[in-house]
C-alpha cells in the first residue's frame, strides 16, 4: 500500500477507524470521509494528526451529497488508487411483518442505497488510474436471516447483489470490485471489555484486504467470506 491513496468511506465508524489506522501503517496516504467534521478531527487528533492522512466532510445520503464527496475527494488527491465502503449500523426491531414502512425504508436507505451512491460516485474516480479497487464490506446476516433485524439482512443481500453487478458491469475495465463479508462480530472499540476472543477486529479486517488488494490470484470470487480470525490474510 506504501504511496497509494485509499478513500475510506465511513472512516469514523467502528470499522472505519481500524481501517484507517491499519492502512496508514501500510504507508497508505487516507482520504478518511464522515458526516462529522467533529468526529473526523477526534479521529486525526487519537491517530497523532499523521500527514498521510485528510479529512474529507460528507456522506452518500443523496445523489447531490454523493455527488459532492466526489467533488471534495478529488480536490483533495486527483488520483485514487482504491477504496474502501464502510457504511450502515446495526438495527433491531420487531419482526419483519410489524415493522412500520419508515423504519423498513431507513434500513435499506442507510445499509444498501448509501453504497449504491457511494459506488456511483467514487469509482468513477478510480478508473482514472489504471489497477485500482472497490471494495464494501458486510456481514453473514446477508446469508443467514436474522430474526428481528430482518431489514439488516435483506439490505445485507442486495448489497451482495449490488456488488456482483458493479463487478459484471467493470469486467475489462482496470477495477477490481469485491465485498469481503465478515461472519463473526466485529470487535470495535464499542463493545470495551465486551470482545469474544474468536471476533475479528477492525484492523483484521484491513489487514484482509490489504491481502486481497496485493494479490492478484484473489480477485476470483465477487464476494469474500472472511469467517474466523484464522483467516485473516490468507486470500489465495
Amino acid at each position: 500500500m506504501r504511496g497509494r491513496t485509499v478513500v475510506i468511506i465511513g472512516a469514523t465508524g467502528g470499522v472505519g477507524e481500524g481501517l484507517v489506522e491499519e492502512f496508514l501503517e501500510a504507508g497508505a496516504n487516507v482520504i478518511a470521509t464522515s458526516r462529522s467534521p467533529e468526529k473526523l478531527e477526534e479521529l486525526r487528533s487519537r491517530l497523532g494528526s499523521p500527514a498521510a492522512l485528510k479529512g474529507v466532510t460528507g456522506g452518500a445520503g443523496s445523489e447531490e451529497e454523493a455527488a459532492r464527496l466526489a467533488r471534495d475527494v478529488s480536490g483533495v488527491s486527483a488520483t485514487i488508487d482504491g477504496a474502501i465502503a464502510s457504511i450502515g449500523s446495526w438495527w433491531q426491531g420487531p419482526p419483519l411483518l410489524q415493522t412500520a414502512l419508515h423504519d423498513f425504508d431507513a434500513v435499506i436507505a442507510q445499509r444498501l442505497t448509501s453504497h449504491f451512491l457511494a459506488a456511483k460516485a467514487i469509482v468513477p474516480l478510480i478508473l482514472k488510474k489504471p489497477a485500482g479497487f472497490y471494495f464494501l464490506i458486510g456481514g453473514a446476516s446477508a446469508e443467514i436471516p436474522i430474526p428481528n433485524s430482518g431489514p439488516v439482512s435483506i439490505a445485507g443481500a442486495g448489497q451482495a447483489m449490488l456488488t456482483r453487478v458493479l463487478r459484471a458491469e467493470a469486467k475489462g475495465q482496470p477495477i477490481r470490485i469485491q465485498e469481503l463479508m465478515v461472519w463473526t462480530t466485529i470487535a470495535t472499540r464499542a463493545h470495551g471489555g465486551s470482545v469474544d476472543p474468536a471476533w475479528i477486529t477492525p484492523r483484521e479486517v484491513a489487514r484482509h484486504l490489504i491481502a486481497l488488494a496485493a494479490d492478484p490470484a484473489s480477485d476470483r470470487e465477487a464476494v469474500v467470506h472472511l469467517r474466523k480470525r484464522a483467516d485473516v490474510g490468507k486470500v489465495s
